[in-house]
């Protein structure tokens, strides 16, 4: 059932539209979506992934007003581990909430759990 949930989530996510019928494609595509091989994800992570996403999407709109009210000509590429795990949706779903945010872009993902990711910010950083 989480997996249903997660993928219309991104579903209402990629669409931007809570209409009934996009719910209905979009719980429909959910279900038919074969799912991913791997352990299956605990609650705790589920709980965990699902308020990031959730705690994004108010983030991407103030970072994209900040972007827009001040120029951002520094940058810098830092590794991250990844935070909730090596379940392929788990780590799809960190790569897709970094990317989702206008000021950072995931540019690797290597086989010891950790992403590549490019920062964008108004300040030289010290």
């Amino acid at each position: 059932m989480g997996f249903v949930l997660i993928r219309l989530c991104f579903w209402l996510l990629l669409t931007a539209d809570i209409s009934p019928a996009n719910i209905c494609i979009g719980s429909a595509a959910a279900v038919l979506i074969p799912k991913v091989p791997g352990k299956p994800i605990s609650g705790k992570i589920f709980t965990a992934v699902l308020f990031q996403c959730l705690r994004a999407v108010p983030v991407a709109y103030l970072q994209a007003a900040d972007m827009v009210i001040r120029r951002h000509r520094f940058e810098h590429i830092q590794t991250h581990p990844v935070r909730f795990g090596f379940n392929p949706l788990v780590v799809f779903m960190e790569i897709f909430l970094v990317t989702f945010t206008p000021k950072t872009l995931v540019l690797d993902f290597d086989e010891h759990g950790h992403i590549t990711v490019h920062h964008i910010h108004p300040k030289e950083k010290e």
